[in-house]
């Protein structure tokens, strides 16, 4: 969608329309926001997801545990949300969008210029190696992964791991804000997973 059609929607949020049934206020929700999802399966004591090399394995290097139930079906899945949707509703917003544009420019002068120093925005050593090579034309945000591990019900001992992005890409009083940190996924795992890499995959094509 366009930055336009996409400011029109979210002029449409704040207006006074109601909607008497739940179906037109689902339609509405989804015009707006389309954060699209992808499911991926994986151990289910949380080990691993079966991903790249493992999707065709039937149960879990780390713990033996097998993939599918006596049903067939997959014992466990996880959820991604997209990525890309995430950006393309801050992007469409008329004032985070804009000035997500104005810090990305300003990061491709300061590199081209060689600044030095601390700044608002992200100029280093791997950001001019990008723009050398060409890789950073168009619409482009650079972005923070981070996770923390985190008990949700100490009765039954459930735990996980979310996946945040940050955009650097943001004035600095956006993107340290908690809105501002785009959930990409909740790994259904213990507090210390045999590895990342496998939950990690599938955000590259998100």
């Amino acid at each position: 969608m366009t930055q336009a059609s996409v400011a029109d929607l979210l002029k449409l949020n704040t207006c006074a329309a109601k909607y008497l049934t739940p179906y037109p206020m689902e339609r509405f929700i989804q015009a707006s926001v389309n954060l699209k999802t992808r499911t991926v399966d994986c151990c289910r004591n949380g080990c691993l997801a079966s991903t790249h090399k493992r999707v065709q394995q039937n149960a879990c290097d780390a713990c033996g545990a097998p993939r599918y139930k006596a049903d067939g079906k997959p014992a466990k899945k996880m959820t991604y949300w997209s990525l890309t949707s995430w950006l393309a509703h801050l992007l469409g917003d008329p004032v985070i969008g804009k000035s997500m544009l104005e810090n990305m420019a300003a990061a491709r002068k300061a590199a081209e210029e060689g600044a030095d120093g601390m700044h608002d925005y992200y100029h280093a050593k791997n950001f001019r190696l990008l723009l050398d090579e060409g890789l950073l034309g168009g619409v482009c945000v650079m972005l923070n992964c981070g996770t923390d591990g985190f008990q949700f019900w100490r009765q039954n001992g459930f735990e996980g791991w979310p996946i945040v992005m940050t955009p650097l890409s943001m004035n600095p009083d956006e993107r340290t804000r908690n809105k501002y940190q785009l959930l990409t996924a909740v790994t259904p795992g213990e507090k210390n997973l045999w590895t990342w890499s496998p939950f990690f995959t599938p955000l590259r094509r998100s």
